[in-house]
């Protein structure tokens, strides 16, 4: 069974391939099993709450960065609200 950063490696080389197709990916995350989707989202709040901290970016991934922290900004400590159940 693959571990977190194995799984993390394989979503990023997918990405880099870009053989990601986003509506498909989108589809089988957001119709899946509601308590996956929770965990997900989870996922994702996560990365955003990372990029929130990075004080260093370039034209690659400035928006990533500046979104981040304007949606952590916004959200403020709900950003943490996110039940497993």
């Amino acid at each position: 069974m693959a571990n977190q950063r194995q799984v993390a490696e394989q979503l990023v080389d997918g990405i880099n391939r870009m053989s990601l197709d986003t509506k498909d990916f989108v589809e089988v995350v957001t119709t899946n099993h509601r308590t996956l989707q929770q965990m997900a989202f989870r996922l994702f709040i996560a990365c955003i709450k990372e990029w929130a901290t990075h004080t260093r970016s370039d034209a690659r991934n400035e928006a990533t960065v500046n979104l981040s922290k304007r949606i952590v900004e916004a959200l403020g400590d709900d950003i943490d609200y996110i039940p497993f159940i």
